[in-house]
């Protein structure tokens, strides 16, 4: 599957990995993809969501706030957690439905609103963000540029 992943979405996925590296976790969570996501606020996902005028840097801080302290060294083994791999699984049933075949970083943050129950959903609803206008607001976005 990773074939099919856009260049931006490679980088933050290669990002997620890291902070959950330094974070001392032998695993990327959802709350790694977002921070992965948020890294470059030019791809398709961050320019949505300040579209939806989410602050950025404040939500990134958001979550870093919510991931356990380091306890551990870095990590060098990564695996996805099940809701990590799941929002990734919605990620391409959502290119789907927008007649797409391939994972941008704008499918990876519509993949973690449908995930529904983990932190990261459950903060974007928080935000006001649900899942409808988040579609429109990816179509918005990539359609301007």
């Amino acid at each position: 599957m990773w074939q099919r992943f856009t260049e931006a979405a490679r980088r933050s996925v290669f990002h997620a990995q890291e902070i959950a590296q330094t974070h001392g976790e032998g695993y990327v969570s959802t709350e790694h993809l977002l921070l992965g996501i948020l890294r470059d606020p030019e791809n398709f996902a961050s320019k949505t969501l300040q579209h939806m005028e989410v602050g950025l840097e404040q939500f990134a801080e958001e979550i870093l706030q919510t991931l356990p302290p380091l306890t551990n060294p870095p990590s060098a083994g990564m695996t996805l957690t099940p809701r990590a791999k799941l929002a990734i699984d919605l990620a391409w049933e959502e290119s789907q439905k927008l007649n797409q075949n391939y994972i941008g970083t704008e499918h990876l943050l519509l993949g973690l609103i449908c995930e529904g129950d983990g932190v990261i959903a459950m903060s974007l609803r928080k935000k006001g963000i649900e899942l409808e206008q988040a579609r429109m607001a990816v179509q918005q976005t990539v359609s301007a540029n």
